[in-house]
Formats: structure tokens, C-alpha cells, sequence
């Protein structure tokens, strides 16, 4: 009887701390750990935005007659699943997060059109700098509407 009351009297003592260490870890996780988790994301987002406009600069500004076949089949492939691993990327976020994605799907689609429309994967294709510009502009808006989602 004696043990169970020094025990008693030893949770008494030390529950306020337990709890305190429960509560402290759990809001951490829930407001900083959680808050570095979506900010790498969206860094590793911005990450390969930066990537698919290297590759596009290099195949849009110059024709399928200028370079090599080689060459362009890499560009092209890596094209394809940058856009790939960015609009999964995205769909993550929505899906782990809950973090509204409606505005980020509909610049992908813009983004993805203007990345493999046209004369893309075509024999005919001429270096089309406007197309590039338009590439740029998307992927700015994306990473630019992402960071909001990092504050």
C-alpha cells in the first residue's frame, strides 16, 4: 500500500512535466517541422522549375536542323519528366498538406502547353524565342504563387 501511494505521489510530481513535453513536441511538429517540410518541398519545387527552364532555353533557341538528334531526344525526354515530377510534386502538397493547389494546376497546364505544344518533337521545329519567354513566365508565376504557401 505504501509503494502504490509513493508511486502516486511520484506521477503527481512528475505528469505536469510529462504532458508539458507531450504538448511542447506535438505543437512543434505541427508548426515548425511541418512549416520546414512544405518550404523544402516547394525549394525542391522551385529547384526543378529552375532545371525545365535551362532545358527549354536549350531547345527552344535553336532549330531541330541545328543540333544533333541525340541531343534533342535528351532535351526533349528531360523536358517530359521535369513537367512530370513537378505536377506530382505539386499533387503531393495538396494531397499530404491540404495546400490549394487550383491556381498551380491551371498554371501547369499553361506551363506544359507551352513546354511541349507546337512544334514540339517535330522535324519542322525552328528556334521560337517567344515560346521561351512564355516558359519563363509560367515557371515564375508557379514558383511565385508556391512561395506564398512558404510564409
Amino acid at each position: 500500500m505504501n509503494l502504490i501511494c509513493d508511486l502516486l505521489s511520484f506521477l503527481n510530481h512528475i505528469a505536469p512535466a510529462l504532458v508539458t513535453v507531450a504538448l511542447g513536441g506535438f505543437l512543434i511538429h505541427r508548426f515548425f517541422i511541418r512549416r520546414s517540410n512544405i518550404a523544402n518541398i516547394i525549394d525542391s519545387i522551385c529547384e526543378k522549375l529552375a532545371g525545365l527552364k535551362s532545358d527549354c532555353a536549350s531547345y527552344w533557341s535553336i532549330g531541330y536542323a541545328e543540333t544533333e538528334k541525340s541531343k534533342l531526344s535528351i532535351l526533349e525526354a528531360n523536358i517530359k519528366a521535369s513537367l512530370t515530377c513537378i505536377e506530382r510534386e505539386i499533387r503531393f502538397l495538396n494531397e499530404k498538406y491540404k495546400i490549394n493547389i487550383t491556381k498551380q494546376q491551371a498554371e501547369m497546364l499553361t506551363l506544359m502547353d507551352c513546354c511541349t505544344g507546337g512544334d514540339f518533337e517535330s522535324k519542322n521545329r525552328k528556334a521560337n524565342k517567344e515560346r521561351f519567354f512564355k516558359i519563363v513566365n509560367s515557371t515564375n508565376e508557379i514558383a511565385f504563387s508556391l512561395q506564398h504557401n512558404k510564409i
